[in-house]
């Protein structure tokens, strides 16, 4: 998958925090998949953190 390519049509930065899984396209539209990539910012590298998992899937329509 080019995820360079990709990255022309996502929000910038996005791609960081973000890992493609799939892509699919309908007649008219594209339906693509992003997981959440379990890392720390390196700006809380030096502090401890607990975390609370991930937020439910949600659906985002977006239109030209």
């Amino acid at each position: 998958m080019n995820t360079e390519l990709l990255s022309l049509f996502l929000p910038d930065g996005l791609l960081d925090y973000f890992t493609v899984t799939s892509i699919d396209k309908q007649q008219e539209s594209f339906t693509i998949v992003l997981e959440e990539k379990n890392m720390i910012p390196v700006e809380y590298s030096g502090n401890k953190l607990v975390s609370k998992g991930f937020y439910e899937q949600v659906s985002i329509k977006d239109f030209p």
